[in-house]
């Protein structure tokens, strides 16, 4: 069974949570694909697009 939006969404706030330190933008509210890329926006408003490249996750 593969991945649902909700699970992945929360995976991959997890990693990028962890790999911040300091997390500023609170908790995912919304997910979307967009370009091939997982799209979320937090709590703060922000949004980051996500994308496994080469078995790494990378966002901006």
């Amino acid at each position: 069974m593969g991945l649902t939006l909700k699970s992945l969404t929360q995976q991959y706030y997890e990693a990028h949570k962890k790999a911040n330190g300091i997390w500023q933008y609170g908790v995912p509210v919304r997910a979307i694909y967009h370009d091939c890329a997982l799209c979320i926006q937090y709590e703060g408003g922000r949004w980051f697009h996500y994308k496994e490249s080469k078995g790494s996750l990378i966002w901006w």
